[in-house]
């Protein structure tokens, strides 16, 4: 299931933005920047669903949550938003791009 929702984000962001760079670890998936030459977003992935950590606020939007993670990794990804359903794929890209360019602007 997850699987799935991974490879439909992954296609999605290709079609849409050419400057972000997919790769996948065992657990993890990363988004990265061409330009800039670091990760925008990651994504841990579980059976049931997945997190997906940003660059972003997490104030900004009342879907996303204050990162768990501490130290360099909290202040780097300082918001998580959950996708536990396919009805959540769309907003998570949308999400995935706007960390893309608001860490092209800093």
């Amino acid at each position: 299931m997850t699987r799935d929702w991974l490879k439909i984000i992954k296609k999605r962001i290709e079609e849409r933005n050419s400057g972000v760079f997919y790769s996948e670890k065992k657990y993890w998936v990363k988004f990265e920047s061409l330009e800039e030459d670091r990760a925008i977003a990651w994504i841990q992935a579980n059976k049931k669903s997945l997190r997906l950590f940003l660059k972003l606020d997490y104030n900004i939007y009342n879907d996303l949550n204050e990162s768990p993670c501490t130290q360099n990794w909290g202040k780097s990804f300082p918001s998580v938003y959950k996708i536990s359903s396919a009805e959540q794929i769309n907003r998570a890209i949308e999400l995935i791009l706007e960390s893309y360019f608001n860490d092209l602007n800093n």
